[in-house]
């Protein structure tokens, strides 16, 4: 009989009792408080019961583990495969040999953000384009600014004007619409701010000198070269213009020379330090670039070389295939030393070809 219902007790029939049973009623037992460990079967049914659901537990770890593991195995060794096959292919990867896809951005803007947001945030790109916009200060120009993803980053408090420039229309339009809903306020009052559309190859205008009223309507600029900007920002462009050269050395004219705190700020993806990385790199690249504009397997070290560009710091993050750089144009001290240098390896290599067409006498003769 379960506990807490009346049961009926028969008594024993006499001259003065009534021959029916006569029911009582029998209290339950106290009950366990919610949360208490107590267990009216004892402190072995509890270890018995957490025994099963560690054994339980422990039985589906490792049944997940194991179907990441094999899920793992199968995507890597279907990398390895197309690396073996591709591995006697040695194409072209300079920009000069790459189709130009800036244009893929037209129709790409409007999930653009939501496309790049989980690999850049799981990337650690995110982190640094918080690290690096706190660098930026003074007459501020960033161009490629694509969607403005750097523009929630910027400390307004230290930054005079802010140019933003882009060769697509609607990636403009979309940096715009962030900048109304991040709606700064009383931070941002008083920093003219432009979102300009046009080519960076070119002339690019100076530092804005109006309000912040007649900076933001503008969509057109009339070149200038009188003033330049005390930081100038690019993350992720050098992928995607056909000229990435000319576009580092057309930023180091626009700085402001006088300044020599001047500085460019670059945010890149390109190759990687490890080869088969680079492999895969170049493997992809073309539906890569065909999909999100982007050549991700140039060679940004080289191209900052060949700009002339003096590296004042460079840091490198995901297996290298993200380079961080700060910039500032050489010296004339460092100009000069340079050509010097270039001028005596070509003395030099005229030395070692005479030498070697009339041998050391010869030369010693004369």
């Amino acid at each position: 009989m379960p506990r807490g219902v009346p049961r009926t007790i028969a008594k024993k029939p006499g001259p003065y009792h009534a021959r029916s049973p006569v029911p009582q009623y029998r209290a339950p037992p106290p009950r366990t408080p919610i949360g208490s460990n107590a267990n009216p079967a004892g402190p072995a049914a509890n270890a018995q019961s957490r025994i099963k659901l560690q054994r339980g537990a422990r039985g589906v770890g490792i049944y997940v583990m194991g179907a990441c593991a094999f899920g793992m195995a199968f995507y890597m060794s279907g990398i390895a495969v197309s690396l073996y096959k591709s591995r006697d292919v040695h194409g072209d990867h300079s920009p000069s040999a790459q189709r130009d896809v800036a244009g893929v951005y037209d129709t790409t803007a409007g999930g653009f953000d939501a496309e790049v947001n989980f690999s850049e945030k799981v990337g650690g790109v995110i982190k640094a384009r918080k690290e690096m916009s706190a660098m930026v200060k003074g007459n501020v120009l960033e161009v490629s600014c694509g969607t403005a993803r750097n523009l929630g980053y910027y400390s307004f408090d230290k930054i005079k004007s802010l140019t933003l420039i882009d060769l697509s229309p609607q990636m403009v339009e979309e940096a715009r619409k962030k900048w109304d809903i991040l709606n700064p306020g009383k931070a941002a009052e008083n920093v003219p701010i432009r979102f300009l559309q046009g080519d960076c190859i070119g002339d690019m205008p100076e530092p804005p000198t109006g309000t912040q009223k007649d900076a933001k309507t503008g969509t057109t600029f009339t070149p200038g070269l009188n003033k330049g900007y005390d930081t100038i920002v690019q993350t992720m462009g050098l992928c995607s213009t056909a000229q990435p050269v000319e576009l580092l050395k057309n930023l180091s004219k626009h700085l402001d020379h006088s300044n020599p705190d001047a500085r460019i700020l670059l945010l890149e993806h390109g190759r990687s330090y490890i080869g088969w990385m680079n492999k895969l790199l170049d493997m992809t690249a073309p539906q890569h670039a065909d999909k999100h504009g982007c050549w991700w397997n140039r060679d940004i070290g080289q191209l900052i070389e060949d700009s002339g560009l003096e590296v004042v710091r460079e840091r490198r993050k995901q297996f290298g295939t993200v380079w961080i750089f700060e910039l500032k144009p050489k010296t004339v001290t460092q100009s000069i030393k340079d050509k010097a240098e270039q001028v005596g390896g070509k003395i030099e290599q005229e030395i070692q070809t005479q030498t070697t067409q009339n041998g050391w006498l010869s030369c010693m003769s004369k």
